[in-house]
């Protein structure tokens, strides 16, 4: 093969393929060259689009700061007001076991549900609300006899602060006061966890776990709730009530001679007292007891465990004079009269059936 030959043949093809490779090549180069740019400025307009979003962002955090440092100021302007009228009506910082509500004035009324309307609002809108505020309505709304209204309200407080054990006791009274002892137990509960040597924690957990039949654990709570505050009258008192439920008479005794040495004037005292008296046979000094209370003041309750007493003392014609008498202020102990063991010697005495149907009889 000539020179020529070779030359046409196989160099210029080699040198063609060269040539092709290498423009390929520079247009590759010179595309991703221009693609680089176009995405450098892409990022450029993305970064920036982000730094804008960022300022905004950290102007709408400001703002939101300061509706957040405004609307707590416009509340902490209510916590004077709303404590002024809390005391004019009498009522306490939290909720109490027995809680008396009270008649308050169509103003007054209307002061608390315009600051709960906007209370529920703030809570609805995701806003910021003081606790303060709400354990402050809680507490009008419940004196004001609107319970349900004040249940919302404690659990907006306890929702918004969970720690808050002022608002924890007063949830766990109002249960109490509505005898939903399993709801009382759980808020009581949770307040020990928060603070053991509370003396409301393990009061109120007490009185919740004895309403749930529960004496065992209620005698552990009321027993805590003892060593806490000794000086209070109310553990004793439910803790003799969970000694009389079991039997154990000698310990339902000594509690409530230390509950009525705390508190003399208390009804309550004096009523379980008369019972734990009758329970543990010592009628004569139950009869003494009821009758030296009722010379101070006509009351139902001992009426009827004078009557009680009398029956199992044998004085059948004074225990159903004692009974007429309860009766008469106290219909509705006729229920429990119907079911009264002592009473059955009397079951088939025309007196003592006048007296449940509330006919006059012949005294």
């Amino acid at each position: 093969m000539l020179f020529n030959d070779i030359f046409y043949v196989v160099v210029i093809p080699l040198l063609a393929a060269v040539a092709s490779g290498l423009a390929v090549r520079l247009y590759g180069l010179g595309t991703r060259t221009a693609q680089r740019k176009s995405f450098d400025r892409e990022l450029g307009a993305l970064q920036n689009r982000i730094d804008e979003l960022h300022g905004k962002l950290t102007r709408t955090q400001e703002q939101n700061d300061s509706l957040s440092h405004l609307l707590r100021l416009w509340q902490e302007e209510w916590l004077e007001p709303l404590d002024k009228l809390r005391e004019r009506v009498g009522a306490g910082m939290s909720i109490r076991i027995g809680e008396q509500t009270r008649n308050l004035t169509a103003q007054q009324i209307r002061i608390i549900d315009r600051m709960t309307e906007l209370v529920e609002r703030f809570e609805k809108l995701d806003l910021q609300i003081l606790p303060q505020i709400c354990h402050g309505l809680a507490v009008m709304q419940y004196v004001a006899g609107r319970q349900p209204k004040a249940i919302d309200l404690l659990r907006t407080t306890i929702a918004v602060e969970p720690s808050n054990t002022k608002a924890r006791a007063s949830l766990g009274n109002v249960y109490l006061g509505r005898a939903n002892f399993a709801a009382a137990e759980e808020q009581f509960r949770s307040l020990v966890e928060l603070r053991r040597h509370s003396f409301s924690g393990n009061f109120g957990l007490g009185a919740a776990l004895y309403g749930l039949g529960r004496k065992r654990e209620a005698k552990q709570a009321l027993s805590a709730a003892i060593r806490i505050r000794p000086e209070e009258p109310k553990p004793y008192c439910v803790l003799a009530r969970a000694h009389l439920d079991t039997g154990d008479l000698a310990s339902a005794m000594e509690n409530t001679r230390v509950a009525l040495k705390l508190a003399p004037d208390s009804g309550e005292n004096q009523l379980l007292h008369q019972q734990v008296l009758i329970r543990s046979g010592r009628f004569d000094q139950a009869i003494e007891a009821c009758r030296r209370c009722l010379s101070k003041k006509e009351n139902p309750g001992v009426l009827y465990n004078l009557s009680v007493a009398l029956a199992l003392d044998g004085d059948i014609d004074m225990a159903m004079d004692a009974l007429r008498r309860a009766l008469a202020l106290d219909n509705s102990l006729v229920y429990r009269a119907k079911d009264e063991e002592a009473f059955t010697p009397m079951h088939k005495l025309r007196q003592f059936n006048d007296i449940l149907e509330g006919k006059p009889g012949l005294f």
